[in-house]
This record gives structure tokens, sequence and C-alpha cells, in this order.
């Protein structure tokens, strides 16, 4: 059994979602010290193992469907290059990483509360709610929440409320470019997809863009949010905000792509240009000024 087929089994690259632990402290410039990153660091191989673990479980249940997919054909269960039972182990050892994790770090029960409601999540996910249209995408926008108020838990501080709402559209928007890609490609399978079409899926995305970008905006000029980084202008970032939705817009829309918004936002250059420039605007304003 070749070590590559094990790590695609993994998805690594879809560890870069769970980057947004790491949000309430980028965005806490009094909380920033080596004790809090080594606890977020933690945080996030946490939610990276249960990520891969979660994987591991949709695909172990979907691996006669996604034969029949053009794409997911190449999965490791799928194809056979990764034996089921191993994959169960695979997933078994990651869980017990995960919970010693936990003692390591040693923080707030929140934490562990949370990890169990994703695990959960997730298990209701692939066994029967990815049928179930809407539900479907709401499910996956609250796996991106739970990173963000997981990262929260960790620092001990409430979550502001702006935040969450800008994240809760933001990951919605996502969702339903990925739903998009799905019913453009007719994938079967997937029952849910009888509750969406395409014009119906391009409103979504307007309206989620809209209200992602207007969340956004108001946490960045609210009063408390503004006291606490030191600074009254990281509204200048809402143009880099803005222009990053556009451009995943057009690469929905135009280019067709959305359907791994994971390698979407590692390989486009565009999109990546945009989120270091909005990445860099924040440091120097929250830190530089």
């Amino acid at each position: 059994m070749k070590m590559p087929a094990l790590l695609q089994l993994l998805r690594p690259h879809q560890w870069v979602k769970n980057l947004l632990v790491f949000a309430p402290l980028f965005f806490s410039p009094a909380l920033v010290s080596s004790e809090n990153a080594l606890k977020v660091f933690v945080g996030f191989c946490s939610f990276c193992a249960l990520a891969s673990c979660v994987y591991i479980l949709n695909d172990w249940c979907d691996r006669a469907s996604d034969k029949k997919h053009p794409e997911k054909k190449h999965r490791p269960l799928a194809s056979g290059t990764v034996d089921p039972q191993t994959a169960v182990w695979m997933a078994l050892g990651l869980l017990a990483a995960v919970a010693w994790s936990g003692f390591f770090i040693n923080v707030s029960a929140l934490w562990g509360w949370i990890l169990v409601a994703y695990v959960l999540l997730n298990v209701s996910y692939s066994l029967r709610l990815k049928h179930v249209p809407l539900v479907d995408v709401f499910i996956v926008a609250a796996g991106y929440v739970m990173r963000v108020v997981g990262g929260c838990a960790l620092l001990g501080v409430e979550p502001s409320g702006w935040l969450i709402t800008a994240t809760t559209f933001a990951t919605l928007f996502v969702a339903f470019a990925k739903r998009r890609d799905d019913v453009n490609r007719k994938t079967k399978g997937r029952k849910s997809l009888e509750g969406y079409t395409l014009p119906f899926i391009d409103a979504a995305l307007m309206m989620l863009g809209t209200a992602a970008v207007l969340s956004y905006s108001l946490y960045t000029m609210d009063g408390e949010v503004q006291e606490r980084l030191s600074t009254t202008h990281l509204y200048w970032t809402v143009p880099v905000v803005a222009f990053a939705f556009l451009r995943y817009v057009q690469l929905v829309l135009v280019e067709g792509k959305g359907g791994n918004p994971s390698r979407l936002f590692l390989t486009d250059k565009v999109l990546l240009a945009t989120l270091g420039v909005w990445f860099a605007l924040c440091g120097v304003l929250i830190y530089g000024m």
C-alpha cells in the first residue's frame, strides 16, 4: 500500500479551511502570546485530524457511489488503493490523537464540546443529512463557524456577533457555489441536488455574497471591535473583501469552477493575491498603527 494513497485519503489540501481557528487570535492583538499561539496551533491540528476523520467516514460511506463519479472514482477507497478496514483504523487513530491533544492544551470544557458537536454534526451529514436540500449546505457552513467559535474557546473570549455573521454568510456562499458545480455537472448519487436549480443557486450566491460583505463592513465599523483592535481604519479592507467575493463569483459563473473550494483558494493566483493584500492590510492597520 503506497503512502500517497493514505495521504490522499486524509485530503490535506482541505486543511486550509482550519486556518479559521486562528481568526480570533489574529483579531485579538491583546491576546497574542507564544502560549496562546501554541494553543491555537494545537487546536488547528485537532481540527485537521477531525476533518480528515470525517472525510474518511464520508468516503467509506460513499465508496460505492463514488465509483460512478468521473472524478471521485479516483479516491483511495473508491479506487481500491486503500483497504476499507485500514481506513477505519486510521480514523480511530485520528480520534485518539484529538482526544490526547485536548488534555495537552488543557482548555475549557467548551472546546471539547465544540469538537464533539463537530463530529456528531458531520457524522449525521455523512449518514443522512447531506441528502436533504438546504440542510446540507447549512451543515457545511456550520462546520466553518465552529472553527471560529473553537478559536474563541481556546482563547477564552466571546466571539464577535458580526464576525460570526460574516463567517456564516461567507461559508454559505462557498457551499452554494460547490452545489452549483454539482448541479452543473449533474452529479449522480446525491439526492439533495433534486432541490436545487441553477437560477436558484445563482440568486442565493448574489444574496449571500452581498450579506457577507455587508456583515464584514459592519464588523469593521463596530465601536466595540474598533476599541478592541485599537484602530478605526479597518474599513479600508472592505473593498478588498468585496473584490475577493466578486473574483469568486467570476470563477464560479464565468469559468465554471467552484467544485473544490480549497483547491481554488490555493491555486487561483488572483484570489491568492487578494487574500494576501487583505491579510497584509489587516496586519498593518491592527498591529502597525
